[in-house]
Order: structure tokens, then C-alpha cells, then sequence
């Protein structure tokens, strides 16, 4: 059995363990906070970190020496990521498919340039009043194809056909 004092004293040491545990369950939602808070502040700095990057990726890329269609695209790209802006490909395009879309445009445009010259052939000595017999055949044909109702181009190319054919 416990004496008086022992008595007192474990009864004093209850009490105590009862307010450390009734702190403990009051401090520990401000620990969770802290932690939370220090979680917040680590997001923030790496935030930080990566608009630092990208601002400086965009002032790069526009103060290249020689501008390039990349160098544009990146510095749109950047600058859209910082302005928290979605990114979509129709934005600009992409520059790894230019090239293949240039070279394309380029050979629809030669097409389309060497029909125009061999339009330009043909309507050349009817424009010019020339007085020969090939001029008057293409004179005849180009009005048949005019006289089916066809205009502009339509006309010369069957007009081209016509005497494709003929010959």
C-alpha cells in the first residue's frame, strides 16, 4: 500500500499526464497547420522557380540573334504557360510539321504557276491579234469552250484539251 505522499504524488502525476495528453491533442492541429503551411510555401517557391524559368525561356527565344519560326513557337509557348492560358496546337504551328506544310504549299504553288504559264501560252497569241492558223484554231476552240458555258480558266484549260485531242 501507498503511503500518504506516494498517494499524492502519483495522483499528481495523473493530473499531469492528463493535461500533457489534453495540450498534445490541442497543439497538434497547429502542427498540422504548420506542416501544411510549410507544404503550401515549398509549392509556392517551386511555382516561382518554374515562371522564372519560363519568363526567362521567352526573353531567350525573342532575343535571338536570328529569329526562327521554333524560336517564335517556344516563346509563344512560354508565354502562354505563364499567363496560365490552355496551350492548343491551332495556337500556332507546330514548327517540325512546317517544314513538310512548306514544302506542300510550294509544290501546289509551282503547280498552279505552270498552269498559269501554260494558259498564258495559249491565250498570249489570241490577246496579241496574231494571224496564223494555229492562232485561229486556238481562237475557234477557246470560243466553242466559251459557247458550253464555261469562263476564265475553265474555258482556256478545255480550250488546251480540245486541241490536245486534235492534235
Amino acid at each position: 500500500m501507498l503511503t500518504n505522499e506516494q498517494q499524492v504524488l502519483v495522483n499528481s502525476l495523473n493530473v499531469a499526464d492528463a493535461k500533457r495528453q489534453e495540450l498534445t491533442s490541442a497543439v497538434r492541429p497547429f502542427t498540422i497547420l504548420g506542416e501544411a503551411a510549410d507544404m503550401i510555401e515549398a509549392q509556392a517557391r517551386e511555382a516561382n522557380a518554374l515562371r522564372d524559368a519560363l519568363d526567362h525561356i521567352m526573353r531567350v527565344a525573342r532575343e535571338g540573334i536570328t529569329p526562327t519560326r521554333r524560336l517564335d513557337w517556344i516563346a509563344l509557348r512560354a508565354k502562354y504557360a505563364l499567363e496560365g492560358k490552355p496551350w492548343s496546337r491551332d495556337v500556332r504551328d507546330d514548327p517540325r510539321n512546317s517544314v513538310a506544310k512548306m514544302t506542300k504549299e510550294n509544290k501546289e504553288l509551282r503547280g498552279r504557276l505552270a498552269a498559269a504559264e501554260k494558259r498564258y501560252q495559249f491565250v498570249l497569241p489570241i490577246v496579241t491579234a496574231c494571224d496564223d492558223a494555229e492562232t485561229n484554231a486556238k481562237t475557234l476552240r477557246l470560243a466553242a469552250a466559251l459557247m458550253k458555258g464555261l469562263d476564265g480558266d475553265t474555258a482556256i484549260d478545255a480550250a488546251i484539251a480540245a486541241g490536245a485531242r486534235d492534235e
